[in-house]
């Protein structure tokens, strides 16, 4: 980890260097570099690789299917085998698990069926209103009033994404009280874990977790400060969290563009780039090693295992569908800053520029939604090749 330490703390540095000195883009940049996004956005390997990425996310929630089960196993097991008082407090811990593992199946159906309702929005946004915000014999006026429709009825469609997201938030604060309640037992009745190797492989996961997060998190604030993402905050925001490794490697080669970044600046994306492989890489071997450790565990230490591996698993899960529940929010913020823009369309410039935003806008949108097809196929058949490499 020390040569992991080392190398992200530079790239860090130099993302950081960066942000500090940039400035927004020249429209002429600013055309060039939507102009890019949006070729990348048209690759066709690009489906392949959101494919990749909702299944890894579909694998994800059998993960933590499994662990729901192996934990209230395990409860059950302990509880049985412990004198009055632990027992009683194993088995009321036991209950409260039970309807959290209940609650997370709810959502995770919930989700799929939040998903279809938020592909068709994200496909009507991208393709009848984009054209129609373009059209140059309607009237500004004309226009924002119907955005002002459209955000209308964005709050009438988006109820049950809404509930879905609370559900989550109040699931997640649940399975973090959980684990402390359970370190507060484990405390109370002085039983020794001593699991010092999942212990320290479970810090190791943790860190390089953060470490990704750090160094994405900078490059996805890197392309609002230049102006990248204007009008598509929302919409990036989504995919941010749903297909992290290609919207990284996106902003990278648009933020690079080519003759007109200076060295400093490519320099950074490039290192940063290269550590967040690296990360990526060392982050997989490391997860792979601490579930390897849990799986030989028993009794109190595999409980202790697998409560520590579904408290983060759940939260970043919860997150990522929380940003499906999203999308209704991502439109309607998305959709203001476009009518703010209305007014800055007053020459052939200015137009031709604030159609290239409502063109890359439609782009997003469109992969948003592929992502989001993607998820309720996988999700939903039962004999998935996802589904498969789990039994």
């Amino acid at each position: 980890m020390s040569g992991t330490r080392s190398t992200l703390a530079q790239a860090d540095k130099e993302l950081g260097d960066v942000l500090i000195n940039s400035t927004e883009l020249s429209d002429e940049e600013l055309a060039e570099a939507l102009k890019i996004l949006s070729a990348h956005l048209s690759d066709h390997k690009i489906t392949q690789i959101i494919h990749e990425e909702i299944e890894r996310l579909a694998e994800q929630a059998l993960t933590l299917e499994k662990s729901f089960g192996n934990v209230k196993l395990l409860l059950e097991k302990i509880a049985e085998a412990s004198e009055r008082d632990m027992k009683r407090d194993v088995t009321d811990m036991s209950e409260t698990w039970v309807g959290y593992s209940n609650n997370y199946v709810e959502f995770l159906w919930k989700s799929r069926q939040v998903a279809g309702k938020a592909e068709a929005a994200a496909k009507d946004f991208a393709s009848d209103f984009v054209d129609f915000l373009k059209e140059d014999d309607v009237k500004k006026k004309e226009k924002r009033d119907e955005i002002n429709n459209y955000l209308e009825n964005l709050d009438r469609g988006s109820s049950d994404s809404k509930q879905l997201q609370e559900g989550l938030h109040a699931l997640r604060d649940g399975i973090k009280q959980f684990a402390k309640d359970w370190k507060d037992l484990v405390h109370k009745y002085h039983s020794d874990i001593g699991i010092d190797e999942w212990t320290q492989l479970d810090k190791d996961v943790t860190e390089l977790t953060n470490a990704l997060w750090t160094l994405r998190l900078k490059i996805e604030r890197l392309s609002r400060s230049m102006g990248v993402i204007v009008s598509t905050n929302g919409v990036s925001s989504i995919l941010a969290a749903l297909c992290p490794i290609l919207w990284t490697e996106i902003m990278v080669a648009t933020l690079k563009r080519k003759g007109s970044s200076s060295k400093a600046s490519s320099k950074a994306l490039t290192d940063a780039e290269s550590e967040v492989r690296t990360i990526q890489r060392e982050l997989e071997q490391k997860t792979a090693q601490r579930d390897s450790v849990a799986r030989r565990l028993t009794g109190t230490k595999a409980l202790h295992a697998d409560v520590g591996t579904s408290e983060m698993g759940i939260a970043d899960f919860c997150d990522k569908l929380t940003a499906i529940g999203s999308v209704w929010d991502t439109i309607r913020e998305d959709l203001k800053i476009i009518s703010g823009l209305l007014d800055f369309t007053k020459g052939d410039l200015s137009k031709q520029l604030f159609d290239l935003r409502l063109d890359t806008t439609a782009s997003l949108y469109n992969t948003l939604a592929t992502a989001l097809h993607h998820y309720q196929v996988v999700v939903t058949m039962p004999d998935s090749a996802v589904q498969k490499r789990h039994l």
